[in-house]
């Protein structure tokens, strides 16, 4: 949101914590994945909640172009070569926290 010079208020949300299961959390964003735990990261914004770090981010590149800062490129090769980037970050990055999960409280609802 900074890259696109938007006004925000940032509220962490620890999840070691358990942040993601409380009341004030689940105000901002009651949904859930199955059973397992409150999504994070969440953003009200235009009246609604979006969740998901790489849905929240091609929603502002859309709804908020920038020609000279698109966070997804300029021309659909581009735009395609960093979805993939992104597809195996989170690839990586969902293997370990089901690791972590698994062996912590964060697997409880």
């Amino acid at each position: 949101m900074s890259l696109k010079k938007m006004d925000y208020k940032y509220c962490p949300v620890n999840l070691l914590k358990g942040e993601h299961r409380e009341e004030e959390y689940t105000k901002i964003n009651p949904q859930k994945l199955g059973i397992i735990f409150k999504l994070v990261p969440s953003l009200v914004i235009d009246g609604d909640i979006l969740i998901e770090s790489l849905p929240i981010i091609e929603y502002l590149d859309e709804t908020r172009p920038d020609k000279d800062l698109p966070l997804y490129g300029k021309n659909p090769i581009e735009r395609a070569k960093i979805r993939a980037v992104c597809e195996m970050v989170n690839s990586f990055l969902i293997s370990i926290m089901i690791r972590l999960m698994l062996e912590s409280s964060l697997w409880e609802i």
